[in-house]
């Protein structure tokens, strides 16, 4: 493994948590590849086995390093052990292990740099499924507190890892996200003919992402509940993602005056290809308020 920018070898990002369909934080974790290759640097990408197919395009550069396939109900946790199962817990061939999740393999001694994409564990930990509350909680700040480097994708998130686990400012790495190139205006008629399939008003506010508790999309729905009826009568209250196994849709039914609410099941992303849905959000947001 050896890249173009003279990057050592031996440097690895943890994607054994990745399964579809992808959330967020996957494609998190496959734009980094692709910008990694970009500037010409090669890394090693752990991975499931069967995720490899769906992912083709960002490894491209990199080396590959398949895991086998586990049961759905060993995903969550798995870098703790298949990791030193597979390296020792001094693996001589890592240099440094990059873990997207913002939870790393404690029982091996390789150096870190850890993303941590939200403390939802100890900000609003009742949002969490108990197994993951537990998980994440018992793991997460020793992850942090052990990780070389940080990087966070939030000035929130920033303040809260430095204040909450007395982490020196310099380690951690303000790192924001942007928007990838196809979303931008799209012509009228494409619009038009897209704001008639989904039923939509002139003006709506859009949410994009998962239905899950912890994204309090109820506070969402009761601000949108509080604008003046000039404002919301002639405009919508969009989700777009799929619902978490066991969440509730966390406020984003119709009700009272939410009853334009729109619940666009068939952009989950379960069912449309990535390429695509990213082209039909890119549509909804062109015009969304």
């Amino acid at each position: 493994m050896s890249g173009k920018n003279s990057v050592p070898e031996g440097i690895a990002i943890d994607l054994l948590f990745a399964a579809q369909p992808f959330t967020g934080l996957e494609h998190h974790a496959l734009h980094i590849l692709r910008g990694l290759h970009q500037v010409g640097a090669s890394v090693d990408v752990l991975v499931p086995s069967d995720v490899i197919p769906n992912i083709q395009d960002a490894v491209q550069g990199h080396r590959v390093v398949p895991f086998p396939r586990v049961p759905r109900g060993l995903r969550l946790g798995r870098e703790q052990w298949s990791f030193p199962w597979r390296f020792g817990a001094y693996p001589r061939a890592l240099r440094l292990l990059h873990s997207v999740l913002g939870v790393a393999p404690l029982l091996s001694a390789v150096p870190l740099v850890l993303t941590v994409p939200d403390l939802t564990y100890r900000i609003r930990p009742d949002d969490l499924h108990p197994r993951a509350r537990w998980y994440f909680g018992m793991l997460g700040p020793r992850s942090i507190r052990r990780a070389h480097r940080i990087m966070v994708s939030s000035k929130a998130v920033w303040r809260q890892v430095i204040d909450l686990y007395h982490i020196a400012p310099e380690r951690v790495a303000y790192v924001p996200l942007c928007a990838d190139a196809t979303f931008g205006p799209r012509p009228a008629a494409e619009v038009a003919a897209a704001r008639k399939r989904f039923g939509l008003p002139e003006r709506y506010v859009l949410y994009v992402g998962t239905i899950d508790p912890r994204k309090d999309l109820a506070r969402l729905r009761a601000a949108y509940e509080l604008l003046p009826p000039d404002l919301t009568d002639d405009s919508a209250l969009v989700f777009v993602g799929r619902t978490n196994r066991g969440a509730e849709t966390g406020g984003a039914g119709p009700t009272g005056r939410t009853a334009q609410s729109r619940d666009l099941a068939r952009l989950r992303s379960a069912r449309v290809p990535a390429g695509d849905l990213q082209r039909r959000l890119a549509l909804l947001l062109s015009l969304a308020v």
